[in-house]
């Protein structure tokens, strides 16, 4: 998983976007995981990967 996401800072540096562009984009990406995941409980899987990505943020 983060080997992708390494992948994904990567690719957009090459697309243009300056380091703080992508930084707001993971950290929005995290908080709107974090939200799906408290608005559905039941799905623990979602919840999991929410906190995984909070986490290596």
């Amino acid at each position: 998983m983060a080997n992708e996401q390494v992948g994904s800072y990567q690719s957009a540096m090459r697309q243009g976007l300056t380091p703080r562009e992508v930084e707001a984009m993971a950290l929005t990406k995290a908080a709107t995981m974090l939200e799906d995941a408290r608005k559905n409980p039941e799905n623990y899987d979602n919840f999991a990967q929410a906190l995984r990505l909070n986490h290596l943020l």
